[in-house]
């Protein structure tokens, strides 16, 4: 039963993760996007003319070892060549040049995050997500209404 809730979890996440990327073509969309919908995003810039195993082994890598464990994560890509996209490239003051190398990952949440480069950038996000702080910064905040709904619910038992 395991296994089989695991894969369902997988799967939703490839195919949530594969709408939002399509939803996405322009730098203002990703903006409105990250402004607009509250939760933790995931986005990889890399550049088409590098090395195409390393660009597929950083995608499978988030793949695996974060959104199968983060489901809830928007995972979006984005080609730091591409014309529409240097807006987003600018705002977040990316190094194209690291990313002719290798892709690099920005993680957001709630408006503040960082951008992980380098060969260990998947190890230094999976350890980001599992700490404290960002546990604490995900989990559900009760609402007002909510609030007073369980109050009402606890005093008509």
């Amino acid at each position: 039963m395991k296994i089989i809730t695991l894969l369902l979890i997988l799967a939703f996440s490839t195919v949530y993760a594969t709408r939002a990327t399509k939803e996405i073509e322009k730098g203002s969309q990703l903006i409105s996007f990250f402004e607009e919908r509250p939760g933790t995003y995931l986005t990889m810039f890399y550049d088409h003319n590098s090395d195409k195993g390393r660009i597929s082994k950083a995608r499978n890598d988030a793949r695996d070892q974060i959104l199968a464990r983060h489901p809830y994560i928007t995972y979006t890509e984005v080609d730091v060549d591409d014309s529409e996209f240097q807006n987003v490239v600018n705002l977040i003051g990316l190094d194209k040049v690291e990313c002719e190398h290798r892709p690099s990952f920005l993680v957001l949440t709630q408006g503040i995050g960082y951008i992980a480069h380098g060969e260990d950038a998947i190890t230094d996000i999976v350890k980001s997500l599992s700490s404290k702080d960002w546990y604490l910064a995900h989990r559900h905040q009760r609402t007002a209404a909510e609030v007073e709904a369980e109050k009402a619910a606890k005093n008509g038992q």
